[in-house]
């Protein structure tokens, strides 16, 4: 499956709780700061499989 170049960056501000985020697309790794000063490096698979559980928290 192909990522578009904005779609992760979609996804993070739809979910929220995001302090700041950085994209690297050739690692296809995600940099981000929560909002409570965590810092954290997923990959693109880890950070899809994280949204899915942050929006299945709201929904619920």
């Amino acid at each position: 499956m192909r990522i578009t170049a904005t779609a992760i960056a979609d996804l993070i501000d739809r979910v929220g709780g995001v302090y700041s985020y950085s994209i690297d697309y050739d690692s296809r790794r995600v940099f981000l700061t929560t909002m409570s000063g965590e810092r954290v490096e997923m990959t693109f698979d880890d950070i899809l499989r994280w949204v899915v559980e942050q929006m299945k928290r709201t929904v619920h």
